[in-house]
């Protein structure tokens, strides 16, 4: 909800407080008692050095709220030091406590000016505390090591209203307005040292300065991506990850024929749980077997909404043209099982359609096997890593196939026949096996690795059943002798 001071004004009443008693001017006696009093409770303060593990996202510096209205309010004070202590630093901030029941807020100045704010306590002695610092070319992390990045900060035992409002007359617990620049960043830490858990309002409409953008996001640009396969569109600002629809429903898509292409989902490019915006999207579509030039345009998703900038102005038109190139297939095929008999290893193909290739052998790149084929000499796993250059996503593909070769296999696709006629066609009965060929009498015929001719001792033999027998070594090591009949057919 968007709180203004009438409405705040109206709720203060409700809760029997008078919303003007509480600008008061201070006698130096009463500072001066109210500081001892902060100074003696500081002495025994520890600030936690352990993660909160009920804290509130916004307890921590990255995940500051974001400021997309004039006046905040909540009715109840954040405890502890969220899930990141420690982010301020006592020794350079004027924050002596560090962080206590704090909240960090974060705006980016869209035009220069001051920047003027004034947090107003619902219980009037509760004392908060605060400071602002520049994060425009800073992390969250630096702000513990950095005292440059501080712009402004009080620390004031007074309690009631505080704030960069320049109402520093008698009122040490305000500061003068913060000059800033169009486009930096600001981060500001609310603590509350207070015992109270009583929350507040906290009202910027005295700043000159626009604290949050009120204008839709706009695409600026589309190109064709490879591996999300489709279209990328830039924006002219970040976008809210969690706005975009995963199933692309956000989208539509056609080519200039008019022909509806199917959008199948929608990446934010950079979008993770520590990255919750950007200014790109990958838009996904059905893969084209051809050259399209196509349009994307808007609609509302699944999640009942387009897309939404950091303070959720919700983007409305779309009107962006790629062409797309077909989207490449890479694929080696299917595994490989070879006989130990007669073996010739595999010529592996990835395609042509690459601008790159990397082939790799058992998980090791193989040193300059960077061609569109590869010719494999022995059983292993081998793959191939191929990339397309061509667009602003290159495709990086790759694909698996194992070269194996298994004596068990060849015995369970062992030839039963051969003829040795002299045609040159299966002339040879298992050549490069180490075997031997014996009758049915048992008698010993031939002996070798070399094939067998069907001859013994030079002599052709008559046509019939003989019998094979070799031994070799399972995939589980086991020896085994094999005896299998082959028919001798001229």
């Amino acid at each position: 909800m968007k709180w203004n001071k009438l409405t705040f004004g109206i709720l203060a009443l409700a809760f029997g407080i008078s919303y003007s008693g509480w600008s008061q001017n201070y006698t130096q006696e009463q500072i001066q008692s109210l500081e001892q009093a902060k100074s003696d409770k500081l002495q025994n303060y520890k600030p936690t050095s352990v993660q909160n593990k009920n804290a509130a996202p916004e307890q921590d510096c990255p995940d500051a709220i974001i400021i997309c209205q004039d006046v905040y309010f909540t009715m109840q004070s954040y405890m502890g030091s969220g899930n990141i202590p420690n982010e301020i630093n006592p020794a350079i901030s004027c924050l002596d406590a560090g962080e206590v029941n704090n909240v960090w807020y974060i705006f980016t100045a869209q035009n220069t000016g001051i920047v003027n704010f004034t947090l107003t306590p619902l219980n009037p002695a509760d004392d908060y505390d605060w400071a602002v610092f520049n994060v425009s070319n800073a992390t969250c992390t630096e702000i513990f090591y950095n005292p440059a990045l501080q712009v402004a900060c009080n620390f004031s035992a007074i309690p009631g209203p505080t704030g960069a409002n320049g109402a520093t007359v008698g009122n040490p617990q305000n500061s003068a307005p913060i000059n800033v620049t169009a486009g930096e960043t600001f981060v500001i830490n609310i603590s509350n040292f207070s015992a109270s858990q009583s929350g507040y309002t906290l009202d910027f409409t005295a700043s000159s300065v626009t604290l949050y953008d009120t204008i839709p996001p706009v695409a600026i640009g589309a190109e064709h991506v490879c591996n999300n396969y489709g279209v990328r569109i830039t924006l002219d600002e970040l976008v809210t990850c969690s706005t975009i629809a995963p199933d692309g429903s956000d989208f539509t898509a056609q080519n200039t024929s008019g022909v509806i292409i199917p959008v199948i989902g929608a990446v934010g490019v950079g979008c993770s749980p520590t990255n919750k915006f950007t200014n790109q999207i990958d838009i996904v579509l059905a893969p084209q077997t051809q050259v399209q030039t196509v349009t994307v345009g808007l609609q509302l998703g699944t999640d009942g909404n387009t897309i939404g900038d950091k303070c959720l102005n919700w983007m409305e038109v779309l009107n962006q043209t790629a062409t797309i190139q077909p989207k490449p297939v890479l694929n080696l095929g299917d595994d490989y099982l070879l006989c130990i008999f007669g073996i010739t290893y595999p010529t592996l193909d990835a395609g042509n359609e690459w601008e790159t290739y990397q082939w790799f052998q058992n998980g090791v790149a193989v040193s300059g096997a960077n061609q569109s084929t590869f010719s494999t000499t022995m059983s292993g796993i081998y793959s191939v890593t191929t990339n397309n250059l061509q667009t602003a996503d290159p495709c990086i593909y790759s694909d698996t196939v194992i070269v194996d070769v298994s004596t068990d296999y060849c015995v369970d696709n062992l030839p039963n026949a051969f003829s040795p006629n002299g045609d040159g066609v299966n002339d040879v009965y298992l050549q490069g096996a180490d075997m031997m060929i014996i009758n049915r009498w048992g008698q010993t015929l031939f002996k070798g690795t070399e094939g067998w001719d069907g001859t013994h001792n030079g002599m052709p033999v008559a046509n019939g059943t003989y019998y094979v027998v070799f031994s070799f070594f399972n995939s589980q090591g086991q020896e085994i002798t094999i005896k299998e009949p082959v028919t001798l057919i001229r």
